[in-house]
Parts: structure tokens; sequence; C-alpha cells
């Protein structure tokens, strides 16, 4: 570029002082070399000022960013006092909740010092488990009452029991639908509605006895039609096996699908078919399905009421029953058995209360315990050919 400079200047300087000698071309040609001499010094000064201010920040970006600053430090401030402020309040907790403590392990010693002179106060909670209709209708009798007027109500249900009518006791029940999750003896369309008869502990434990007494039956006599064919397909021989006869009818019986049938139905079911049977109308074998349910529900606290439900629903197996009455039987025998060894003895025990706990063999009682005994067995039998009594199981069958 200077090259060019001094040329462009040397060609000037050979230029004639004589304007008439200068052509128009020839000033053209010295303007623009006197235009590109500043042009190139501009271009020189703008590479400089770039150079010299390639690092520094422009004013508007400064001034955000101090504007940012201040925000954040007003923000920076508000935090550190409000954790001040947090600070002080949790040390303020922290005395408080010393104070409590100490005062509740002063109230606690003061309790434990005072704890056998004072009268303990009663759970009432635990008479409902004692009376008729459980938690719900004990709540509904000591609402609002007192201590004093919470034993009068407990000396009612005692001496009274459930006899009186409770005011919230509905008149008709709703149906619990028709799903098949619903107890057998309960299906019935949510439009329907049933009439609440409002059964007593002596009618439900009535009612289960006979149901009971059904369903044993159906049990003995199913038995007892597999035996017959199995004696009428097997002609007698001197090496009869009761055991080896009773397998054979299980598994060569025509019944033998009615059989499994049997031992598979539940006794939801046979309720559902028993109620069905005796009252010949459906819609009334519905209504003694809710109201057996509804007793059950009340008298919950009776121990064969709730063993019957729990079977019922199959919350328990319903061997536990069958269990519990030979083992009853087998006690009451036993006594018997006891009564006729020693009858010859002086005994200390009074006539009558012998009399109640060993009657006569010939009484209704023995009876009555020998046929469910007899029932038993044969249920029992049938479900497993390795019993071991069945001599005795053959005689209270006849």
């Amino acid at each position: 570029m200077t090259m060019q400079s001094l040329f462009n200047d040397h060609y000037l300087s050979q230029i004639d002082d004589d304007l008439t000698t200068i052509t128009d071309f020839d000033l053209l040609k010295l303007q623009l070399i006197r235009q590109r001499k500043k042009l190139f010094s501009f271009v020189e000064l703008l590479i400089k000022t770039e150079l010299s201010y390639e690092n520094i920040v422009q004013r508007i970006d400064y001034e955000n960013l101090f504007d940012k600053q201040n925000q954040l430090t007003r923000e920076h401030n508000l935090l550190t006092n409000e954790y001040q402020h947090l600070g002080q309040t949790c040390l303020y907790l922290i005395n408080k909740t010393h104070d409590l403590i100490d005062e509740r392990n002063k109230y606690y010693n003061e309790w434990q010092r005072n704890k056998s002179l004072l009268t303990p106060r009663p759970d009432w909670d635990k008479v409902s488990n004692v009376i008729d209709g459980g938690k719900e209708r004990w709540k509904i009798l000591s609402y609002g009452k007192s201590s004093e007027q919470l034993v009068d109500a407990l000396i009612q249900e005692i001496m009274h029991g459930n006899q009186s009518e409770s005011k919230n006791e509905i008149e008709y029940f709703d149906a619990l639908g028709d799903d098949i999750s619903i107890l057998s003896f309960l299906r019935m369309p949510t439009s329907n509605r049933i009439f609440n008869r409002r059964m007593r502990q002596h009618m439900t434990e009535i009612l289960i006895q006979e149901i009971w007494t059904d369903k044993i039956k159906e049990s003995r006599d199913k038995l007892f039609e597999n035996l017959t064919y199995t004696h009428q397909l097997h002609s007698p021989e001197p090496s009869y096996s009761p055991f080896l006869s009773i397998q054979q009818t299980i598994s060569t019986s025509p019944d033998n699908n009615n059989n499994s049938k049997l031992h598979n139905k539940t006794l939801a079911d046979h309720v559902a078919d028993y109620f069905e049977e005796r009252f010949r109308s459906h819609a009334m074998a519905i209504e003694m399905g809710y109201n057996l349910h509804d007793a059950c529900q009340r008298y919950r606290n009776s121990e064969r009421i709730n063993l019957f439900w729990g079977i019922l629903t199959g919350q328990i197996e319903e061997m536990v029953y069958h269990h519990q009455m030979r083992s009853i039987s087998q006690l009451l025998q036993y006594l018997i058995k006891m009564k006729t060894l020693y009858s010859f003895q002086q005994e200390s025990i009074s006539s009558k209360a012998r009399e109640a706990i060993v009657s006569e063999p010939n009484s209704p009682l023995p009876v009555k315990v020998n046929y469910r005994l007899s029932l038993f067995s044969m249920k029992q039998y049938q479900e497993s050919a390795g019993i071991h009594n069945f001599g005795f199981y053959r005689i209270n069958l006849c």
C-alpha cells in the first residue's frame, strides 16, 4: 500500500503545472487515488478499534447484568431474614417441646402415684362383645350417656336381652343383588325389598338346628343308598370287608357324580335348597334367608350361631362343627359308661346333680346324641375309608 502511495505521489509530481495539459481522465484518476488513501486510513482505524475494544462489554448488557445482580441481592437478603426468623421459631418450638415433655412426665408420674388410689374408669367397649347386636347396637345404646346410665343400659340388656325392639330397626331389608359372589340363599335383584321378621335368638337357634339336622340326614341317606347299591352288586362272602365295600361303593356307584356333588355342596347351597323345599316359595325362601342373615349378625355373641355363620360364609370348615358334636357325644357316652360301671358304689354326688350330668341310657338326651353321632360317623366314613369304629357305626345305622 505504501509503495503504491509513493508511486501515486511520484505520478502526481510528474504532472505539469500547466493546467491546460491536464485532462479529465487525469483528474478522475487523481481523485480516485486520494479517496483510496482515505479509505485505507479508515479501514486501518476500524481494525485498530476492533482490536482495542474486543474484550469490552456493551453498556446495555452491563446495565442488564447490574439490574439482575441487584434483584438477586434483594432476594438473598429476604431469604436470609426469613431463615433467621425460622431459626428463631425453631428454637422457640424446641424449648416449648422440652416444656411439654417435662409437663407430660410430671403428669405421668402423678398418674402413677394416684393409679392405685383412684377408681379406674371402665372400658365400656368390651360390653359390645357380649350383647346382642355387637358394636353397632352398643354404640346406639351408649351414645351420649353417663357411666351410671351405661350401667342401667347394661343391666337392662342382661335382664331382657334383645327382647325389646330397637327404635332404629328397619322394616325392610334391601336386596344385595344376584351376583355369584353373594350367598346363594341371599341372591335377589337389588330392586326388591324383603320384610324384616325380627327373628329372636331362640327361634334362630331352632332354625339353625333344623338346618344341621336336615343336612346330616341328607348325607346319611345318600351314603345309605350307596351302601345298598353295593350290597346288591356283591354277593355275600365269608371274607366280606366293610371297608372294601365302602371303597367299591364310592368308586363303582352310578351315583358317584351325585355323591361328589354332595361333597362339593356348601352349607350356603344347602340352606337355599332347604328353604325352597320347606316353604315351597322362592320369595319366602329368600325372606327367611335374609332374616337368618340379620339374626346371625345380631346374635354373634352366641357360640352356636357364630359357628354356624362362620361355616356358612366359608370362614370355618364344616368339620369343626361335626368334631364338636362328636366330642360331646363321646364325652356323654363315656359318662354313661362310667355311671353303669360304678353304679354299685355309693356316690357322694347328689341325685339331682348326677341326673343333670349323666342321664339314663334310655333317656331322650343319649338317644338324640347317639343319633347325631351316628349321622356324623356315616358322613365321616364316607369321606375317609380309614375309620376304625365301623362296628359302632353299623349299630347306630340300624
